[in-house]
């Protein structure tokens, strides 16, 4: 799970995606998410990597540029971002993260200290086609 939203379609193997179904289970059951691959390995923030293919498109440039902006306004990176994103989700995500170097980690850690108000968390959630919805992946 993370904020791009994955091509209609897409293949991601034997693992299941969080799709708008399982948000409305866990919101009427009062359950949090855990949400793994949140920071798509760095394809957010690293010039050497690649948004993968299965988010890649006009839905994904419009919800980086969303994400880009809302990070300005917050003084935060777009990890950080993404991290308080689906924090403050409902259902709320847990995220997993994880970091190769101390910075990395730290930089993460620190999205606890990033509060959305409830505009950005709109512009968030609306960006892109409204048309896409998640997959529903088995």
């Amino acid at each position: 799970y993370t904020y791009l939203r994955p091509r209609h379609g897409a293949d991601f193997g034997p693992q299941i995606c969080i799709n708008d179904d399982l948000k409305d289970y866990c919101r009427s059951h009062n359950m949090t998410l855990v949400g793994y691959s949140v920071l798509l390995q760095g394809a957010y923030t690293r010039e050497d990597r690649d948004v993968p293919a299965q988010f890649a498109g006009p839905d994904a440039d419009a919800r980086l540029a969303a994400l880009k902006a809302v990070a300005a306004e917050v003084g935060g990176t777009l990890n950080q971002v993404i991290i308080a994103w689906m924090r403050q989700s409902d259902p709320p995500v847990l995220p997993i993260i994880a970091g190769s170097k101390p910075e990395q980690l730290s930089e993460n850690i620190a999205a606890l200290d990033i509060t959305l108000t409830d505009d950005q968390m709109k512009r968030l959630d609306t960006a892109g086609n409204p048309d896409i919805k998640q997959a529903w992946l088995r």
